[in-house]
């Protein structure tokens, strides 16, 4: 360490004295050999060529001349030390981090200066992995594997077709490359549309799940009391849990009553009628079969480890691989400006985290098991012809073929569209099952009509209508938590982008900042619309109305914001002289704008600000998801106790008595 020391200020003193005692110079860059070779512009600074290391070459260049054969700083307020200064300290353009705290010189240029020599703004360069592959392999990619457990209602159709290949067939076998590609960019495209769509609309789902989850607290409790009190026969009890289960699916309509989900739970449940001469083995055994299914639903769901836990832990990994690449390289503003999108997109495992909390399942097809009815056809089967099979059973008794039947017309263009009709994208059900469940925003709403119609159509549930009424206090629990978990994520981003560079909202934290307004706005709307006591309407944009418009123009400005201002950073668009200032300097006559790099403010925020808010950050998340963890084992647990406890009754239950199967009820009246 000594010798490393002495070393270092020996040089320092032998370029001193070779800088004073320099007469012959005749260029700045004899002194700064740095300056001798600035690089030119590879592409158009209008198309992301400009290179703000470039950038503050020049400014240091047009600070410096030669005086008497000596170099001077002729703009101070460019640099503000004389030039053995700056030759004795690291150069500041492009510098990096050495393990010294004193860091760069600083180097300001007016706005002016910088907007005329410096046009244009800096592409991410593919070999500085921390401008791009941070926040789009660290963070982004990983987004991918939560939105995939987001409840959905459609998806982009990969047809069969794409897949119909016989590989024993070797005139086929060139296609499957072209075919594998198609299907594979059709899969891509729809994945980073839902992935945007739910960053986008994150707000609204986060209330909605909140939602659903505060009406499962509910539901829970007053079955609770209804069993403690022996106040809910044992349909209603078994009506209230299978509602739980899959009260996020489309009830259907109640004048048509085909494929309703309503109806086949309602007549699950009618299997539990107490009829007068019906032996009390045969209520025993239709008691148990309903509480093996609802068992096995709720076990047919995916563990919350599964959904959230291990996704969690590797998003948690990419983050504390960012904490060390910032402790290692202190100063570097693009490691900080990624983690602080990394962790405004943290957005999404909340998401996950709040949908893995709620009792009912995203994939219908348990519920079809359960009533045995078949689902409709895949997507994407044609027949010979070209048509989309209909998956109607053919008939039993077909009519004979004609004698001399007539000759179809010939129309050219039906084969070449049919066939092109196989492969044209379209959006179709995410799940093939003749239940559809609702999409996350929706989710909550769903339920809640579930709720209604259940009150609606069996006498006593009042207190159960009460309960499920969401009051004032119950708006902020629900709104309260869904904004909490959009504005924390925002908050740390928009901090971490707040102490990076210059201090100030700059374009990166301002795009943050619009983002958490957006949202607001948004679930507000939802709020109102959740909240309002006109339950003619069945969707939030129902209807030309004010509501419809306000909703529209928020999605549309929030996906803007969000998807946009995460593509101007990955690509380098914010990489601009008036990025670099605060929208405080926007109004100022004369800014500045600071190119130099790993300075020693720079270094001092990276210590104080940077690290502190991304461990924070880290933290945060782990909460989140053990807190979620628990809160799902907790509701499970309580399912489970009121599953085994259909059938249960405060009064003493009197034995099964032998006998005839048609005698057992008369014989436990006589003993009573």
């Amino acid at each position: 360490m000594l010798a490393t020391t002495f070393i270092s200020l020996l040089s320092s003193l032998l370029l001193f004295v070779a800088v004073l005692g320099q007469s012959n110079v005749t260029s700045v860059n004899d002194v700064f050999p740095e300056l001798a070779k600035i690089p030119t512009f590879s592409r158009s600074p209008r198309l992301g060529g400009q290179s703000f290391n470039r950038c503050c070459s020049l400014a240091v260049k047009e600070s410096l001349s030669v005086v008497n054969g000596s170099v001077v700083v002729t703009n101070p307020s460019i640099i503000s030390v004389n030039a053995t200064t700056l030759r004795q300290a690291q150069f500041p353009c492009g510098a990096q981090y050495t393990h010294n705290h004193n860091g760069t010189l600083e180097v300001w240029v007016p706005y002016r200066w910088c907007a005329s020599n410096c046009a244009g703004w800096e592409v991410s360069k593919s070999v500085d992995l921390n401008q791009w592959v941070v926040p789009v392999v660290g963070f982004i990619v990983p987004a991918v594997v939560f939105c995939l457990t987001i409840p959905r209602r459609l998806k982009l159709n990969v047809s069969d077709n794409l897949f119909n290949i016989n590989l024993n067939n070797l005139c086929q076998i060139p296609m499957v490359p072209f075919l594998a590609t198609a299907a594979g960019l059709l899969v891509s495209v729809d994945t980073v549309i839902w992935v945007a769509v739910a960053f986008a609309l994150s707000g609204p789902m986060l209330l909605s799940g909140f939602y659903e989850g505060r009406l499962d607290q509910r539901l829970l409790g007053n079955l609770q009391q209804g069993i403690d009190y022996d106040r809910l026969d044992v349909r209603t009890r078994a009506r209230i849990l299978y509602i739980i289960l899959v009260g996020n699916l489309d009830m259907g309509s109640s004048d048509d009553e085909t494929d309703s989900a309503w109806k086949d739970v309602q007549d699950l449940v009618s299997e539990l009628e107490l009829a007068p001469n019906l032996p009390p083995t045969a209520i025993r055994a239709a008691t148990e079969k309903t509480k093996v299914r609802l068992r096995a639903m709720l076990a047919s769901q995916y563990s919350f480890g599964t959904m959230t836990g291990a996704p969690v832990i590797f998003y948690t990994a990419s983050f504390v691989y960012t904490l060390v690449d910032i402790h290692n390289r202190l100063g570097d503003h693009n490691t900080s400006l990624s983690f602080g999108f990394g962790i405004w997109w943290m957005t999404i495992p909340h998401l996950s985290i709040i949908g893995a909390c709620l009792l009912a399942g995203n994939n219908p097809k348990t519920l079809e098991g359960i009533v045995g009815r078949g689902a409709q056809p895949e997507p994407g089967e044609f027949n010979e012809d070209g048509a989309q099979v209909n998956g109607q059973p053919p008939e039993v008794n077909p009519q004979p073929p004609e004698v001399n039947p007539q000759p179809p017309e010939v129309n050219p263009g039906r084969g070449i569209r049919a066939r092109l009709s196989r492969f044209t994208p379209r959006y179709v059900p995410v799940y093939q099952s003749i239940y559809q469940p609702a999409t996350m925003w929706n989710r909550g709403k769903t339920k809640r009509g579930w709720i209604n119609r259940l009150c609606k159509e069996v006498s006593g549930l009042e207190r159960l209508k009460r309960d499920c009424k969401m009051h004032k206090r119950d708006w902020i629990t629900v709104g309260g938590g869904a904004m909490f978990l959009t504005f924390i994520p925002s908050l740390l981003a928009f901090l971490q982008n707040y102490f990076t560079l210059r201090v100030g909202i700059g374009c990166r934290a301002l795009t943050v900042l619009l983002y958490v307004i957006f949202q607001f706005l948004l679930i507000l709307l939802w709020m109102w619309e959740l909240n309002s006591h006109d339950e003619r309407r069945t969707a939030i944009l129902s209807g030309f109305t004010v509501r419809r418009v306000l909703v529209a123009s928020c999605a549309i400005a929030a996906i803007f914001v969000a998807i946009g201002g995460t593509l101007m950073q990955v690509i380098g668009v914010y990489r601009t002289c008036i990025c670099y200032l605060s929208i405080g300097d926007w109004i100022r006559k004369e800014p500045s704008v600071m190119v130099a790099s790993n300075t020693r403010l720079q270094i001092q925020r990276a210590r104080t600000t940077w690290l502190p808010l991304g461990s924070t950050a880290t933290a945060f998340l782990g909460v989140v998801s053990y807190i979620g963890w628990w809160y799902q084992r907790h509701l499970r647990f309580q399912f489970r106790t009121l599953v085994n406890n259909l059938d249960a009754t405060t009064q003493p239950t009197q034995p099964i008595l032998e006998g005839e199967p048609g005698e057992e009820l008369q014989n436990l009246v006589n003993n009573v």
